[in-house]
């Protein structure tokens, strides 16, 4: 399941996705799973209410009522457009992190290539 309003949060306290990953128990990795397959448990969003001091309500879209609708609730349109925007963040961070992975691993393979040619 997204997570309703998540995204407006992170960016409002500024939160670190290691911050988010550390609330919930979880590695960064299993912080991303959980937002890529939205595999939140209810212990979930227990600990990032408390977290936000919001509703446990705030971040589900079925329980959202009259009466503990956020302040400027988004449209339908726009929930489903932050979303978008949120998993798009998710991919550049992780592709981000892929890049730089790649990275180091070339300056790994560089150096074992120039030991081989020193031997020779």
């Amino acid at each position: 399941m997204y997570i309703y309003g998540l995204s407006q949060l992170k960016n409002k306290h500024r939160t670190k996705i290691e911050e988010l990953a550390k609330i919930l128990g979880v590695s960064k990795a299993g912080w991303y799973w959980k937002m890529t397959r939205g595999t939140f448990t209810e212990e979930d969003f227990k600990k990032l209410s408390e977290h936000y001091e919001v509703p446990v309500s705030y971040f589900k879209y079925e329980g959202i009522t009259e009466e503990n609708e956020p302040k400027n609730k988004p449209t339908t349109k726009q929930s489903e457009l932050d979303k978008v925007k949120y998993e798009n963040q998710l991919l550049r961070e992780l592709i981000d992190k892929k890049d730089k992975e790649l990275e180091r691993l070339n300056r790994e393979i560089g150096k074992l290539e120039s030991k081989v040619d020193k031997k020779e």
